[in-house]
Formats: C-alpha cells, sequence, structure tokens
C-alpha cells in the first residue's frame, strides 16, 4: 500500500497540468490550431472532477463539525471565484455594455455569477470555464448531505448506488423516457460527471486503506458508466470523438492509479507544482482576457502572429493567477474567522 502521510505533490502537479492544457484549449478552440492536439484539453476537467472526489475525504476527515465544513468549502472557494468574476465583469462591462439594456443584463448576470449559482438563477456564465462550478457545488452538497447523514462509513456503497443511478439514468431513461432523461438532466447536471467524482472517493480509499475487489470493481464501474455519459453534458463531445474520449479517459483512470501508488513522484518539480499551485485561479481566470481581450486585439489589430498573441496570453493569465492566489490566503483567513463568530 502507498505511503499515505506523504501529500501527494505528484496530484498537485497533475492539477497543474490539467489548468494548462484547458487553457491551451480554450486558446485554440475553433481554429485549426486545435488540431495540433490542443483540443484534446477540453477533457481537462475531467482530471479536475476526479481530483475534486479524491480530497473531499481529506476535507471531511479534518472536520469535526458540518458548521465548519461549509465555512471552509466557502472560504476555499469563493475568494478566488469573486475576483475572477469580478476582474472579468469589469473586462466584459468595457467591451460589451453600450446601452442601458445592456447594463441591466450586465447586472443580473454579475450579481448570479457572484453567488456560483448562475445555473439555477437563469443567467449565462460570465466566463467559460464557471459552469465547472455548479458541478462542484452539487458534489460538495451531496458529500455535506453524507456527513449529516453519518454517511462516510458507508461511502463505498453510496457511490456505487450513486454509479449504478447514473448508469441508469444514462442508458435506460435517455433511451426510453427522454422526457424524465431531460428533466434530471436539467435540474442535476451533474450526473454527466458523477461517477468521476465517485470514483476519485474511491482513489482516496485505496490510497488510504489498500485495493480490494469492490474498490477496484467500483471504479472500473465508474469509468464505464462515464464513457456511457459522453455526450450528455460538458464540451467533449462537441470537440473530440467518443474514440478520443475513450482512450483519454482510460488514461486518466490509470494515472490516477499510479498517482495513489506514488509511481508519478518525479513529476513533482517545482514548475509543475508552481502551475498546481495556481491551477484553481488560472482555470477561472484565462478565458476571456485570452480569447475575447488580448488574442483578439493583437491578432486582428496589431497584427501578431496566433502563437505570439496567445504566448502572451498565457503569460498574463499566469501572472494574473499568481496574484489572485496571493490574496486568497488572507482573504480566506478572514472569511472563515467572520463565519466562525
Amino acid at each position: 500500500m502507498a505511503t499515505i502521510n506523504k501529500r501527494l505533490y505528484a496530484l498537485d502537479s497533475f492539477r497543474g497540468i490539467a489548468a494548462f492544457a484547458v487553457a491551451l484549449f480554450h486558446f485554440t478552440m475553433l481554429t485549426p490550431q486545435a488540431n495540433l492536439g490542443f483540443k484534446y484539453g477540453v477533457t481537462g476537467v475531467d482530471i479536475f472532477f476526479l481530483f475534486s472526489g479524491f480530497v473531499i475525504l481529506i476535507s471531511v476527515k479534518e472536520t469535526a463539525t458540518l458548521r465548519q465544513l461549509i465555512i471552509n468549502r466557502i472560504a476555499r472557494l469563493y475568494p478566488v471565484y469573486w475576483a475572477a468574476v469580478l476582474f472579468t465583469g469589469f473586462l466584459f462591462w468595457f467591451y460589451n455594455v453600450n446601452s442601458q439594456a445592456d447594463w441591466n443584463a450586465f447586472w443580473k448576470m454579475l450579481l448570479a455569477n457572484l453567488t456560483m449559482f448562475q445555473y439555477y438563477l437563469q443567467q449565462p456564465n460570465l466566463d467559460g470555464p464557471y459552469w465547472t462550478m455548479t458541478y462542484e457545488l452539487l458534489f460538495y452538497t451531496f458529500m455535506l448531505l453524507v456527513f449529516l447523514f453519518k454517511g462516510l462509513k458507508s461511502i463505498e456503497h453510496i457511490a456505487l448506488a450513486g454509479i449504478a443511478f447514473t448508469a441508469i439514468h444514462s442508458l435506460f431513461f435517455k433511451n426510453y423516457t427522454p422526457v424524465l432523461f431531460n428533466s434530471i438532466q436539467l435540474w442535476v447536471p451533474i450526473l454527466s460527471h458523477f461517477s468521476l467524482f465517485m470514483a476519485g472517493i474511491l482513489y482516496y480509499k485505496i490510497r488510504t486503506e489498500g485495493a480490494n475487489f469492490q474498490r477496484i470493481a467500483i471504479i472500473i464501474a465508474a469509468w464505464l458508466v462515464q464513457l456511457s455519459c459522453f455526450e450528455n453534458g460538458g464540451m467533449s463531445h462537441v470537440y473530440i470523438s467518443f474514440y478520443e474520449y475513450f482512450v483519454l479517459l482510460t488514461s486518466y483512470f490509470i494515472i490516477m492509479f499510479l498517482l495513489v501508488y506514488d509511481k508519478l513522484n518525479f513529476l513533482a518539480i517545482k514548475p509543475l507544482l508552481f502551475l498546481g499551485s495556481i491551477s484553481y485561479p488560472l482555470f477561472l481566470i484565462h478565458q476571456f482576457i485570452s480569447r475575447s481581450v488580448i488574442i483578439a486585439v493583437l491578432v486582428t489589430y496589431e497584427h501578431y502572429s496566433f502563437w505570439a498573441a496567445a504566448s502572451i496570453a498565457l503569460v498574463v493569465s499566469i501572472l494574473l493567477a499568481t496574484l489572485i492566489m496571493k490574496m486568497e490566503k488572507p482573504v480566506s483567513d478572514f472569511i472563515k474567522t467572520r463565519l466562525s463568530k
């Protein structure tokens, strides 16, 4: 069994790689450059969801009360997210708000996005990556309920039940009761990626308690069910084929096994660890400023080559993400202190 008292630094590195891949995908999206392999970055969110499932049990086990768990999640998610929303909101206002009608629509969209519940408030995402935050919130809500009803000891059975329901939803409801399928998918969009979160939990159990037949079987089931959800949600089915997704998803599940058994520790090098440390703000901040501002302006008006403009956009995105991350800890600590009182 892997050493369990050591931080999985290789996971941090892979988080950085995933954020970098997603950024390159967005930079090249709908351009000829995407066919150079950058289109595969669309599956970077699958890695993030696997990691979220893995690390949630760490957070839960380190928390004594439901109140503190909620406070910790708010302090972890919102400061970086708010910074990204406000910065991108300013750019969006500057470039797109030209009338009173635009102004009214913009404020509704901005305020809704600040809550992170814009999907349920029927407002568009201010920036492309924000759709994933709805999934993260739904997963955290699910885990809060597990914690509240003392289900952590049965988490493997709960994960199996969740994967089984996702399979029924994806394979039976979709083909035989499409109205029910669409209704459930509308209100619980996380089902298109729920198996990834559940697989992450099982990887954590293997990391801390060792592998057995049941855990391996549940992970394989999660992999198969996730493949069946290829066209149900997210963006992968728009940009890559099912065969390409099959290869990539299989690779991610294998990588997770290698990670939990410390076989990829050679990737825990400073540049990748740095990317991992800023992966969350980099993921949130890069798309609008890069595609709609920097690349668009430099290519269209300054006649830069695409790659020169994209390189500048990447550097700017990394610098902004670094700045946001430096501000995150004091703001997070302040939120924890205030909410705890």
